[in-house]
């Protein structure tokens, strides 16, 4: 595939030149977008730079001097413009945290790669080889975005970001026609935005701690509470969630379960800072999980290797994610990872009141039947969400 030439570049600045660049990006078929952030003391990613290519230009968009994101927003959620970006996560939250809205539709190259047969978690750079021959830079994608004025490197940097993705969008969009996977793509797209957008309950947030299986009873009550406010505190104030208690710390508090400031401080695990500020709602919280009636504690957290034939479950699940794969041709690690087969096998043995968030639509419709056998074979009782 040829490259395509270099594009014309202009800087938009302010809320005027915005709304009329957005007036006429509504009228293209699709735009390539990208981001540059800061996360280091915040919750939700700091936007630094938009970046976007309508296919004769490519402006960059800076957020540092915009006021008004209502014509933004409105461009964002534009059935008819198709938003083409690569691994675009972090970029979506950036999007909804600075702009208040999630691109859609939403075109995802990586995504799209892997379907057909490219690569799975191909990176921006790859995918630019891959297509082009070319080698991009990266040594400007840790540098500060906030800094003003942006060197000649980073926008440089910027600008290549989106310069080859309307190019590769087209031809995935072809590939995954031709493969008959264009739907799956689509699904996938509209699953991580609607994803960003849903909370996880947070009475189940515990649950996401690395070592809650050393956790029992009471304790468990204590990192339920703990793990709820934690998340409350930092999405209303914007606050990552180790600034306001590590996850060993909270473990470990969980596990002590503190009454009063003494038993608290001589934990020893919060900045003296945080336990002046966060000290009484942490009490608050493990106050909460004490008085939580033994009725309503929290079941323990297994471990795959806590349960029986857990191993050879999960083998047998694996090689039927890699059946229903090869038959479309496509990566196994794409419908199902190993990874993913173990929470899915560990919500079903746990009673999880609910499903895992990948176990839904095409890929839950492709291996429901093949998995639900071979879990009744080891005895396994299934769930009313299955």
């Amino acid at each position: 595939m040829t490259a395509p030439v270099a594009f014309p570049v202009v800087t938009i600045s302010d809320d005027l030149a915005l709304a009329t660049a957005c007036a006429r990006w509504r009228t293209c078929p699709a735009i390539a977008l990208d981001t540059e952030f800061e996360r280091v003391r915040t919750f939700w990613p700091k936007l630094a730079l938009i970046q976007l290519c309508d296919g004769e230009y490519v402006a960059l968009i800076d957020p540092l001097t915009i006021s008004n994101w209502t014509p933004f927003a409105e461009l964002l959620r534009d059935p008819n413009v198709v938003k083409v970006m690569h691994a675009a996560g972090e970029d979506l939250e950036a999007f909804l945290g600075g702009c208040g809205e999630v691109p859609a539709p939403l075109f995802d190259t990586q995504t799209a790669l892997a379907l057909i047969g490219k690569g799975v978690s191909l990176g921006y750079g790859a995918a630019v080889q891959l297509y082009f021959g070319i080698t991009l830079a990266k040594d400007m994608a840790r540098t500060d975005w906030l800094m003003r004025p942006l060197s000649d490197d980073q926008l440089r940097y910027a600008v290549a970001d989106v310069t080859y993705l309307l190019p590769i969008w087209q031809d995935c969009a072809q590939a995954l026609q031709q493969r008959q996977l264009a739907d799956w793509h689509r699904e996938d797209s509209e699953f991580a935005a609607r994803r960003l957008q849903q909370q996880e309950p947070a009475e189940f947030l515990y649950r996401k701690l690395k070592a809650a299986f050393v956790l029992r009873g009471q304790q468990l009550a204590v990192a339920r509470e703990l793990c709820a406010w934690r998340e409350t505190e930092a999405r209303n104030h914007n606050i990552p969630r180790g600034h306001l208690l590590k996850d060993e710390s909270l473990l470990l508090v969980a596990q002590k379960m503190p009454r009063n400031w003494p038993a608290l401080s001589v934990l020893e695990t919060l900045h003296p800072r945080a336990l002046r500020v966060h000290g009484q709602a942490i009490l608050n919280a493990v106050e909460r999980g004490l008085n939580c009636p033994q009725a309503q504690w929290p079941a323990p957290v297994r471990r795959l290797l806590d349960v029986p034939n857990g191993k050879a479950a999960q083998d047998a699940m694996v090689a039927a994610v890699a059946a229903f794969a090869s038959t479309r041709g496509i990566p196994a690690e794409l419908v199902f990872s190993r990874r993913v087969l173990e929470n899915l096998l560990l919500a079903i043995v746990d009673g999880q009141p609910y499903p895992p968030p990948m176990w839904q639509g095409w890929r839950r419709a492709a291996v429901q039947s093949a998995l639900a056998s071979e879990l009744t074979s080891f005895g396994i009782a299934l769930p009313d969400w299955w």
